[in-house]
C-alpha cells in the first residue's frame, strides 16, 4: 500500500528506519496529515518549496537529525497550524526567515546545530524580534549555528510572550548588547550572574515574572533601579532595589539540616546494621560445622565453651568457697555466681534478652509504671533453665500519675516499695 492512498491519514512516525535519500513525494499527498516526524534518518536534498499548499493542516514537523539542506523555505512561514517545528542537526544554510512570526500557534522552534546565519540581515537575527508575536512560544533553541553578527546585537527584546524557564545564561555572549527587555512572561530561576559581563547594557527589564535569588550587583546593575525588578517571587539583593536583604546563612542551615538528616536517617540503619551482621557471624562462628577448617573461635579462651568440665575445686577456688559477696540470688528461682564466665556467647546473650523483656514489661506492660532502682548483676537470678529473672524490688517505685506541686511545678506521685 503507497502513502499517497491513506488520504485520511492524519499522524505519521518513521522515526529511526534508516530512511535514505530525499523525503518520500507520496508523503506529500496526504492532504490531511497533521503529525509528521522522521527523526534520526538519513534524508537528503531539500524540502519541497509547495510543502505550504501540500500539507496546509500540519500542526507537527519532526525532521531532526538527518542530512537535509538548503534554505528554511519561506512558505513554512505560511503554516498557519504549525505548533512544533524541529529541524535541528541538519545542514540548512541561509538567514532564518523573518516571517517565522507568522506562526501565532507555534509553541516549540529548534534550529539549533545548522549553518544558519544572518550575514545577510540588515537587522541582525531580525527574525528573534518577529517572533515576539509569537504568544504561545515555550521553547526556542538555536544554538550550534555560526550567528557571527549575533555578537553585535544591541537590541532584544522578548517581552509579553509566554516565555519559560531560566533565563539563558548564554546572554552573555551578547556583549554588544544596550537593550534587554524580558518582563512579562512567566521565566522562573535566579537572575544568572554572568550578566555581569554585559558592560555596555544600560536598560534591563526583567519584571512580572516568577524571579527568585540575589540581584546580581556587578557591573551594570549599578545603575538599574527597582522598575527592573518588580512583581517577581522572591529577590533578593542590595537596599537601593529595595527588595529584602539576602541571608547569606542559608549554605550553614542547609548543611545543619543536611548533618542532621544523616545523623536521624542514616546513621541509626548503619549501626543497626552492623550489629546485626557482626551478631550473625558471631553465631555462625559458634555453630559452624566441625568439617570446616576456620580459626579459632573469639570465645575460645573461655572456659566451659566448649562442654568440658570444670573440676569441683576450680569452682571453689572460682567462687571463693561459695562466698555470700559472689552469691546474686537464692531462692525457688535457683542461683546464679557473679564469675559469669562460665557462661558461653549464647547464655549470655539470652540473660540479656531477658532482662530487657523484664523491663519493657515493667515499663510499658504494668497497669502503672515499675521503675527498678537497683538493677545490678547480683539482682539478675536465673533458673535450672537458664531464664534470667529480675529480682530484688525492694527499692522499686510505682510511677502513678502527672501531679502538680505548691510551686506549680510538673512532679510525679511516686508509690515506694518495701523489702
Amino acid at each position: 500500500m503507497e502513502l499517497g492512498n491513506l488520504s485520511n491519514l492524519q499522524r505519521l512516525n518513521l522515526d529511526q528506519k534508516n530512511l535514505m535519500g530525499i523525503v518520500p513525494e507520496a508523503i506529500f499527498d496526504i492532504s490531511k496529515l497533521q503529525t509528521l516526524s522522521v527523526v534520526q534518518n538519513h534524508l537528503s536534498d531539500s524540502l519541497p518549496s509547495s510543502i505550504d499548499t501540500w500539507l496546509s493542516n500540519l500542526e507537527i514537523i519532526f525532521i531532526e537529525g538527518n542530512e537535509l539542506s538548503g534554505i528554511i523555505l519561506v512558505p513554512i512561514s505560511n503554516m498557519s497550524n504549525l505548533i512544533s517545528l524541529d529541524i535541528a542537526q541538519n545542514f540548512f544554510i541561509g538567514n532564518v526567515p523573518k516571517d517565522l512570526g507568522n506562526l501565532r500557534r507555534l509553541e516549540y522552534l529548534n534550529l539549533g546545530f545548522n549553518q544558519l546565519t544572518d550575514e545577510q540581515s540588515a537587522s541582525e537575527v531580525s527574525f528573534l524580534t518577529s517572533l515576539a508575536t509569537c504568544k504561545f512560544l515555550k521553547a526556542l533553541w538555536i544554538a550550534g549555528n555560526p550567528f557571527k553578527e549575533l555578537q553585535n546585537l544591541e537590541h532584544l527584546s522578548l517581552s509579553h510572550n509566554r516565555l519559560q524557564g531560566p533565563i539563558p545564561p548564554q546572554f552573555h555572549d551578547l556583549l554588544s548588547l544596550k537593550f534587554l527587555d524580558l518582563s512579562r512572561n512567566n521565566l522562573s530561576g535566579v537572575i544568572p550572574k554572568s550578566l555581569e559581563a554585559l558592560i555596555y547594557l544600560k536598560y534591563l527589564n526583567v519584571s512580572h515574572n516568577i524571579l527568585q535569588g540575589e540581584i546580581p550587583d556587578g557591573r551594570p546593575f549599578v545603575n538599574f533601579t527597582v522598575e527592573s525588578f518588580i512583581f517577581n517571587e522572591a529577590l533578593c539583593g542590595a537596599p537601593h532595589f529595595q527588595v529584602i536583604a539576602c541571608d547569606k546563612s542559608t549554605h550553614s542551615r542547609s548543611y545543619s539540616k543536611t548533618r542532621l538528616f544523616i545523623l536521624r536517617y542514616i546513621l541509626p540503619p548503619i549501626g543497626s546494621t552492623t550489629t546485626l551482621v557482626v551478631l550473625i557471624i558471631a553465631l555462625w562462628w559458634i555453630h559452624k560445622p566441625d568439617n570446616l577448617a576456620m580459626p579459632t573461635p573469639i570465645d575460645s579462651w573461655l572456659p566451659g565453651t566448649h562442654g568440658e568440665k570444670i573440676p569441683h575445686q576450680q569452682v571453689l577456688g572460682a567462687t571463693n568457697n561459695f562466698a555470700e559477696d559472689n552469691l546474686i540470688g537464692k531462692g525457688s528461682l535457683g542461683w546464679l555466681y557473679s564469675h559469669n564466665y562460665f557462661l558461653n556467647l549464647i547464655q549470655r546473650l539470652n540473660i540479656m534478652i531477658d532482662v530487657a523483656s523484664a523491663l519493657e514489661y515493667l515499663h510499658h506492660d504494668c497497669p502503672s509504671t515499675v521503675v527498678h532502682c537497683d538493677l545490678k548483676p547480683r539482682n539478675i537470678l536465673s533458673d535450672n533453665d537458664m531464664i534470667a529473672h529480675v529480682g530484688d524490688f525492694g527499692i522499686a517505685r510505682l510511677l502513678t500519675k502527672t501531679i502538680y506541686t505548691k510551686n506549680n511545678d510538673l512532679g510525679r506521685d511516686w508509690l515506694y516499695g518495701t523489702r
